[in-house]
């Protein structure tokens, strides 16, 4: 289980997340968070329309999610255990692969802040730490669906709300004296957030220019990364004119990217006349689950999505390196995004017209050959 975790969290973070991970939403169909509250339901709250002249972001510093991820950290497996169990039992070519063009994606086991963290983690007095490694409930806060639902509540409830809905990280909270440990860390974890702040606005215009969106984006972009953590990919939460986009650690802003992707066309993916054409090759579905390609999407809604947000990320990110390119394509193919290959080639048509993103969509739906991509599954899993 290990090995699978860190290998998904890479092919995540490299293949700009959502092999596990991504939306939690759509337009079509809300889906509920899960809450691991022995209290109280979730809390309605009201957030202020911001001004339509710029886009307006922020990546704030929250005690809430500082305290989360101080539990994560210590109910995962040590980064030396994690590196071991992926060089004993990875295919040593794609290991260096992996190396050569995501270099910086190992650089999280040595980052200071995050030893320095750890290393006042462990000065924690070891029943607390055994209290809870042990506990079962504490245990699933390691599980992806759990960190969405946590991370969504601790960057927009307060600190008192937030504790008393979650006894479990409100007794951890007390008895690990972790607000200390925000407040020594501040000024640090600012520093590297600072990274986040600068590069976002940038990221956001990139992906605005490549779909040719016209229109200003009316929501506060809130962008909530926990560089701490390497068991989270990315997936995002609205709120009333505000997008929250979540990440782990994503030095190369990829997941920062595919997030946004999701949110500026999702409206149009799941049009009613897109919409139909998609259920048109939902005949493909059976031999992504006949040969086990569907072990993070489990709908052919979902994996026709996920190809396109996927492929609009590479194009933006990778369009310049064509072996890397073709290094994500791959492992996307590995994974069941079975579209991602035809829809970048059709994205290469479509830079070159005068045309919206928009406008452009339903004849990428459209053209989708299923017996050449059943050819090309059958040959991929022989």
């Amino acid at each position: 289980m290990k090995l699978k975790l860190f290998s998904t969290i890479l092919i995540l973070i490299i293949m700009l997340s959502s092999c596990i991970s991504c939306s939690p939403q759509t337009i079509i169909k809300e889906e509920k968070k899960p809450d691991v509250s022995l209290k109280t339901p979730q809390i309605e709250r009201k957030e202020e329309k911001p001004e339509v002249s710029s886009i307006k972001f922020s990546v704030p510093y929250n005690e809430n999610l500082f305290t989360i991820s101080c539990m994560f950290l210590l109910t995962s497996p040590d980064d030396e255990e994690i590196l071991s169990d992926w060089e004993q039992e990875s295919d040593k070519e794609e290991r260096e692969e992996y190396k050569k063009f995501f270099p910086k994606l190992f650089e999280i086991f040595n980052n200071p802040l995050r030893k320095k963290i750890k290393e006042d983690l462990n000065k924690i007095e070891p029943k607390i730490i055994e209290k809870i490694t042990s506990d079962p409930t504490l245990r699933t806060f390691n599980t992806f669906d759990i960190k969405m639902g946590l991370m969504d509540d601790a960057i927009k409830i307060p600190k008192d709300e937030f504790l008393n809905k979650y006894e479990l990280i409100k007794e951890f909270c007390e008895e690990a004296n972790t607000h200390n440990l925000y407040l020594k860390y501040e000024d640090d974890y600012e520093k590297e957030l600072g990274k986040y702040k600068k590069i976002l606005p940038e990221v956001i215009k990139r992906v605005r220019d490549y779909l040719r969106l016209e229109e200003p984006e009316e929501n506060e972009i809130i962008y909530v990364p926990n560089f701490l953590d390497i068991n989270l990919g990315g997936f995002y939460s609205k709120g009333l004119y505000k997008i929250y986009i979540f990440s782990g650690y994503d030095p190369y802003y990829t997941v920062l990217v595919h997030e946004y992707i999701h949110t500026a066309i999702e409206p149009l993916f799941f049009a009613y006349e897109n919409y139909k054409l998609i259920k048109k090759n939902q005949e493909l579905m059976e031999l992504v689950r006949d040969n086990g390609m569907d072990r993070a999407y489990n709908t052919w809604t979902s994996i026709v999505n996920e190809s396109l947000v996927q492929s609009i990320a590479f194009r933006i990110n990778f369009s310049d390196d064509e072996e890397k390119l073709n290094f994500v394509i791959k492992g996307n193919e590995k994974s069941g995004l079975i579209l991602v290959r035809h829809f970048c080639k059709n994205l290469e048509e479509y830079e070159k017209k005068d045309i919206k993103f928009e406008d452009f969509l339903p004849e990428m739906l459209s053209t989708i050959d299923v017996e050449k991509e059943k050819e090309e599954i059958i040959e991929d899993n022989k």
